[in-house]
Parts: C-alpha cells; structure tokens; sequence
C-alpha cells in the first residue's frame, strides 16, 4: 500500500523584514506497509516519476512499517533515487523497523547508500534545515 502526504518545515518571519525569504522546500513523504515487492515496487515507481514530473524532488519514502523488501524492492528505490538527483533533489527513508526487513538493506551495504532516519518528522525537519 502506498500513500503520499507533503510536509513543509515551519518558516519563521520577521516581523516589519522586507525581504522575503523563500518557502521552506516541500518534501513529499510515501508511506509503504506490506511487502515491498515486484509487485508492490511497479506502484512505487509510478507514484515517484509522478512526483517528479510535477516538480517535487525532495522524496522520503517511510519504509517503517513495511514488512519485507526483495530485489524489485531495492531497485525501484534506486532507481527513484537516481532520478531525485538526476531532477535536483533526493530520495531518502525511514528505516524499516523489523529486523528482517532492515536486514536487506544491511546485507546489500544500501544503509550506507541510503540517507536513512528513524522517523519521518525528523528526517523531514532535518533535511529542510539542510
């Protein structure tokens, strides 16, 4: 199951400051349960190129509760990570919380490709001060 939310970090203002500075950046946030599979990866890449295509580059796909992650898994998130950085931005996660699934991404060395947090409100706050 996918289902995507927009996040944008609080921007504080000056009051009587002209100058205005620009909007925090929004990060688009996918959230996954289930098994990320072959299956479940075609959606995956779908719901990122949409994203993209309508200029929204800073992606955070939360991985948190999914349950699995096989190969087609590992390389729809690749693949929309190169398409990120490809368009300006970035694909980040949240790491999984099971065992089994985290496993993967240990096992593939993919923890040390992927900028991956525990949570979704901190990777955003964090990435939107960065």
């Amino acid at each position: 199951m996918t289902e995507t939310r927009t996040d944008e970090a609080e921007t504080s203002q000056t009051p009587g400051n002209r100058a205005e500075s620009p909007a925090s950046p929004i990060v688009e946030v996918i959230s996954l349960s289930g098994r990320l599979d072959v299956v479940s990866s075609a959606t995956l890449r779908r719901t990122i190129e949409q994203h993209l295509d309508q200029g929204r580059v800073r992606l955070l796909v939360d991985l948190s509760v999914i349950d699995d992650v096989d190969s087609a898994g590992l390389a729809a998130l690749v693949r929309g990570m190169k398409l990120a950085r490809k368009a300006g931005g970035d694909l980040r996660l949240v790491r999984p919380r099971r065992a089994e699934a985290m496993r993967v991404f240990e096992l593939t060395t993919f923890d040390t490709i992927f900028e991956m947090g525990n949570n979704a409100q901190a990777m955003t706050n964090h990435w939107s001060t960065s």
